[in-house]
């Protein structure tokens, strides 16, 4: 008896050709069907600009009320009572006018500084701006029909170390205004040099505000003397995005991935500043200042990422985000002011306008590279 015999093709790709049509081995895509992916990267960050404000304002009329190149008169424990005030301090005799022009006066000199820039630039290009982010991708949908486009949800968390240091220097315009003081006639002045204290009871009193300018004198003329201002800013960063994203893969292995949502990031920053006019005659006035503040701030994110997968669970990442998180801004006041005359050192602890930090992460770019994993 004759036996007909029917061979079926076993294999898949047989299948294929015999309808007729090639297609992608299904496990084509198999390394990026994952529906998590976790991935920990290093973050550079680029274009985040800074600039200091304020610099040479201590040194404007009137921006450290009370202290002066050659003494001081400030508030004392009973709040100047009745006009008059013993806290204040002078360094020399010839200050004292008890029988000249103005009489019973005490004569200080205030310098004023101009040609200081009152902003100076600093910013992202003084140090490295390193960080690190750890990233959580979300599969929510295939589109095979759009070249198996994956669509999701992505957040993120990150942490970046930022820091600037600014020396500057100038030569400064000076000019130096008498502001006399008087006390009451029949009172005699400590000797020179006298530094009074707060609680000064038993000093001699002086009236406040000083009587000049109808009385004690003109301006000098000015003069050039060196001007210096130091700055240290660091922030720490504590940031986070949140929004949808798209991917697609290119090859078996590698994939590209566009996200935009919310960015917010958490600023820890901390600021210390100094700023010295030298004088005449070997004297100068320091005044410094700084201190901690806390901010949070929010804006928008856009990002472009690659990923290539070594296997079916590690791979490598790179890429590129746009976050603006406006602008971050903070005054750091003034707290101390010394002053050497000639040898007689006058340190003050006084609240005074200081220097101004603005952080510009409007335009900022980060860069990425790191490590995924998918399960």
């Amino acid at each position: 008896m004759n036996r007909t015999h029917y061979y079926w093709p076993i294999s898949l790709a047989g299948v294929f050709l015999i309808g007729g049509t090639v297609t992608a081995a299904p496990d084509d895509y198999s390394w990026m069907d994952s529906t998590n992916r976790a991935t920990l990267s290093f973050r550079y960050g680029l274009n985040i600009k800074a600039s200091i404000k304020g610099v040479g304002n201590d040194f404007t009329p009137g921006a450290v009320p009370g202290v002066y190149s050659d003494g001081y008169v400030l508030t004392d424990s009973t709040g100047n009572a009745l006009g008059y005030s013993s806290y204040w301090g002078y360094d020399n005799a010839s200050q004292n006018n008890e029988a000249g022009s103005p009489a019973n006066t005490i004569t200080f000199h205030d310098p004023t500084a101009t040609g200081i820039p009152s902003e100076i630039s600093g910013g992202g290009g003084h140090n490295p701006n390193i960080g690190a982010e750890l990233t959580y991708d979300r599969q929510l949908w295939v589109k095979e029909n759009w070249h198996d486009m994956r669509i999701g949800v992505e957040g993120a968390i990150n942490y970046m170390h930022m820091a600037f240091n600014q020396d500057s220097s100038y030569n400064a315009s000076v000019v130096s205004t008498p502001v006399a003081y008087s006390y009451q006639s029949g009172d005699t002045p400590p000797a020179a040099p006298f530094q009074g204290t707060s609680s000064g009871s038993g000093y001699m009193y002086l009236q406040v505000p000083p009587i000049y300018p109808t009385t004690a004198g003109t301006p000098s003329a000015p003069f050039s003397e060196p001007f210096t201002s130091q700055d240290q800013f660091s922030a720490d960063l504590w940031g986070g995005r949140l929004g949808p994203y798209v991917e697609w893969p290119l090859t078996r292995k590698l994939d590209l991935r566009l996200s935009v949502g919310f960015a917010a990031a958490l600023v820890d920053a901390n600021e210390s500043w100094s700023e010295n006019l030298t004088l005449p005659g070997g004297s100068s006035i320091t005044t410094s200042g700084g201190g901690d503040s806390l901010d949070f701030m929010w804006g928008g994110y856009a990002a472009m990422d690659a990923t290539y997968q070594l296997n079916k669970r590690w791979g490598v990442a790179a890429g590129a985000q746009f976050e603006d998180l406006g602008k971050f801004q903070h005054t750091y006041p003034g707290e101390h002011v010394t002053v050497n005359d000639a040898g007689t050192v006058n340190t003050v602890n006084e609240n005074f306008t200081g220097h101004q930090i603005d952080l510009d992460m409007r335009r900022s770019i980060f860069l990425e590279l790191g490590v995924s994993y998918s399960f």
